[in-house]
């Protein structure tokens, strides 16, 4: 067996964030080889400031404590020798070695950070504190936030993920050591430290050269949805079940819970067996969703029939197939696998097997932002694992988000693919969920899917005859935003850079830049030139509506607001048309469609280029994926102008357009001021977006209201007053359309607090009063 190579895992106490500034107030470290302790070192520093009242509560560390420590100077020596050249270990550990290196330590010291093993390694954890990853892989600490407890931990925590790696598959490990991200990142240099010891060279094998042939990345035959019984592809079948009938009927305005899960149950039976229409107001808690499922249970499995039950979001649908199905069958006396269920979501929220291997994890240039590859490499491992591909399995968090959008699944990433082999092959995850469906008896969705369904007509879930909604009483906003759209000049930005950006240094980026690397003679310098044509027309545009927006501020344009800040939304109605700045914004756009078609067109013909560019097999399928991002780039241009071209000719019937401020962080104010002093922003210091909604939703619900279908709509909160106008009305359902009302009387439950002396809820001393206020009444 090879020696195992020596290693120290270190931990640092601070009096806050910052090297330069803050101070070492104890340091921890543990010198091991493998399993074996060979050292450790402990010792409280003196700081060269008061230690904060936070950091004592963090670490239970007192000032007291600190009497008599040594200053950092004196203990430099003693732990320059303990550390030595050895590979420093530790969670965040760049954190560390920057309190190190400010003190002359460490400098040379290869860094091993077990946060980013951690979050490649163990995809879908809500947290990755050093606490949160212990306790994942089943090794914990007597205690937290001290020095040398940490850095036993950081031990612990690296040997358990490093018996992972070793669990790891030579594919899986290949894909994270090719991830290029500059500066050491451990996930890359730990996968190819693992290679380099199994002697994996990365050759091909006959069923690389076999799966080549067939259009298909060898690599699709090592995960989990290659590896599934093609059973897999269908729900199990039902168990027999003979008729299940649910009795029931009458009104009552304020029923108990008892009576009222009755009277929901009740009417959704009816409204399933008769079809139609209903809307029925019920209790939300599990007893409501139960009665709502029992009945469509019950009539599934009666007729054999698909029902489709459409959830609140993607928690909620979990939460039914998970909990409430199985309560709902117990209670009707079925087992478990009485009825064939399966789960579908919005199309984007699957994973696109074409994307993912082919420019997804490709440089823009020559390196990945951090942020982006520990995404990426989250998804490294996942796609090892998962049967479903489906984004919720996956825990992305800020700027690794930007990796899903890099494999997401999508319209205009489905047109550009054309025949894809994964699909052909029965790989694709969108595929697979639809089959699922298809088979089912119970199909689970989501309202934002639902609602995506029906506003880009593909009408997918409707293969289900009978539709139950639960809490239906955030529909309404779920249709409206599906039905939307906005224009920011962030997401112009990125659609352009994405295609082709100058960096620093001259050197080019983009998708653009990846083409012409694959392609002979390619008009690369004509295609970055086109590009920042309409990037600047872009920017002009944006210019021209922020001075339309403070234009029709300074006439009375805009709403009348109250609060010290303007009013930031300005419609774009027939006055906003007549107005001088309106010539301009004409003008500008104009100009614009014109670029974008341009770069629309170069981008369709690359893409078409790079499609039957040829090569090596990895060659191949990286040219194969940047023509279906580019294509994919030519649709959204083309749908984008499309879409303003509409606005900005005539006012569209059926909807409102307006501008609005987009919100601008914190962290970016003082950008955002400099672009605004620029001449580039409106109001608030950020130029103006675009947006559109409809004026009613309900015209999207009319393939759900066709003869021979039913719907029935479950929500707390769909009656005012006893009436149901508003819902039917906000809705567009048909005036009879049948109700039902089975909520408890609220007023006995709702407490309100109105101070009297608080401030206006836009002055600067509103939070502060109310704080105070919510204090006292505690």
């Amino acid at each position: 067996m090879a020696s195992q190579p020596v290693r120290v895992a270190i931990d640092l106490e601070t009096t806050g964030l910052f090297s330069e500034q803050d101070s070492i107030i104890e340091i921890g470290a543990v010198k091991f080889a493998g399993d074996d302790v060979l050292e450790t070192f402990e010792r409280f520093v003196a700081p060269r400031q008061p230690l904060p009242y936070r950091i004592q509560r963090l670490t239970g560390i007192r000032p007291a404590d600190l009497v008599g420590a040594p200053p950092l100077a004196d203990l430099v020596p003693e732990l320059r020798a303990f550390l030595g050249e050895y590979p420093l270990v530790g969670h965040s550990v760049p954190f560390d070695a920057a309190f190190l290196r400010h003190a002359g330590l460490g400098r040379r010291n290869p860094l091993i950070d077990t946060y980013e093993l951690a979050a490649a390694l163990l995809p879908n954890l809500a947290s990755y504190t050093l606490e949160a990853v212990g306790a994942a892989l089943g090794v914990a600490s007597p205690t937290y936030h001290r020095a040398l407890a940490d850095a036993l931990l950081a031990r612990d925590v690296l040997l358990a993920l490093l018996r992972r790696v070793d669990a790891l598959d030579s594919t899986t490990l290949r894909r994270l050591s090719q991830l290029t991200v500059s500066g050491e990142w451990t996930p890359g240099s730990v996968a190819r430290a693992a290679l380099h010891g199994r002697g994996d060279r990365g050759t091909g094998t006959l069923g690389d050269q076999m799966a080549a042939k067939l259009g298909l990345d060898p690599a699709v035959l090592g995960l989990a949805v290659a590896r599934a019984p093609s059973a897999d592809l269908e729900p199990a079948p039902s168990a027999a079940a003979g008729p299940t009938h649910l009795a029931g009927g009458g009104t009552s305005d304020q029923p108990d819970t008892a009576n009222g899960t009755h009277l929901v149950a009740a009417a959704i039976a009816r409204c399933l067996e008769e079809g139609g229409t209903a809307l029925v107001e019920g209790p939300s808690d599990a007893h409501g969703a139960r009665a709502s499922l029992g009945a469509v249970l019950a009539w599934a499995i009666r007729t054999d029939q698909r029902a489709l039950v459409v959830a609140a979001d993607a928690a909620a649908a979990a939460r039914v197939e998970r909990e409430l199905l199985p309560a709902a069958l117990e209670e009707l006396d079925l087992a478990a696998d009485a009825v064939r269920v399966a789960q579908v979501r919005e199309t984007a929220a699957y994973l696109c097997l074409h994307r993912w291997f082919g420019a997804a994890t490709l440089p823009r240039n020559d390196t990945l932002p951090r942020e982006l590859a520990r995404g990426l490499a989250k998804l490294v491992v996942w796609t090892g694992a998962t049967r479903t591909g489906s984004r919720g399995e996956v825990a992305l968090s800020g700027q690794e988000q930007v990796a899903w959008e890099r494999v997401r699944a999508g319209r205009e990433f489905a047109d550009s693919s054309g025949d894809c082999a994964y699909r052909q092959r029965g790989y694709c995850f969108v595929a697979r969920a639809h089959a699922a469906a298809h088979a089912a008896q119970v199909v689970i969705t989501t309202q934002a899917a639902l609602a995506a369904d029906l506003a880009s007509r593909e009408h997918r879930l409707l293969g289900s005859a009978r539709v139950l909604v639960l809490d239906a009483h955030l529909f309404e906003e779920e249709l409206r935003r599906a039905a939307s759209w906005s224009l920011e000049r962030r997401t112009l930005q990125t659609l352009l850079a994405n295609l082709a950006e100058p960096e620093r240094g001259g050197t080019r980026a983009g998708l653009l830049h990846l083409c012409a690397q694959r392609l002979k003679d390619a008009p690369e310098t004509a295609w970055m030139s086109q590009v920042a044509r309409a990037q600047s027309a872009g920017e002009v545009f944006f210019v021209a509506l922020a001075r339309l927006q403070s234009s029709m501020q300074r006439g009375g344009g805009a709403r009348e607001n109250r609060g010290d800040a303007p009013e930031q939304a300005v419609c774009l109605d027939d006055r906003a048309r007549a107005s001088e700045a309106w010539a301009d914004v004409e003008r500008a756009w104009a100009t614009l469609e014109t670029r974008l078609h341009v770069v629309a067109r170069l981008a369709g013909e690359a893409g078409t280029l790079a499609g039957g560019s040829g090569g090596g097999q990895r060659v191949a399928a990286a040219a194969d994926g940047i023509a279906t991002e580019l294509l994919a780039a030519r649709r959204t241009i083309d749908e984008l102008c499309a879409r303003v071209r509409v606005i900005i000719e005539t006012e569209r019937a059926g909807t409102v357009a307006w501008l609005r401020t987009p919100y601008t962080p914190p962290a970016r104010m003082s950008a955002a001021a400099a672009e605004s002093a620029n001449g580039g922003g409106g109001a608030g210091g950020e130029a103006p977006a675009l947006q559109v909604a409809p004026i009613e939703v309900g015209g999207l619900l009319a393939p759900l209201l066709a003869p021979g279908r039913a719907l029935a709509l479950v929500g707390s909160s769909l009656a005012v007053g006893g009436e149901f106008d508003y819902a039917l009305s906000a809705l567009g359902l048909p005036a009879d359309t049948p109700t039902a009302a089975a909520t408890p009387d609220y007023r006995a439950q709702t407490l309100i607090l109105l101070p009297e002396d608080a401030p206006e809820p836009n002055a600067s001393a509103f939070q502060q009063q109310l704080d105070a206020a919510l204090v006292a009444l505690g």
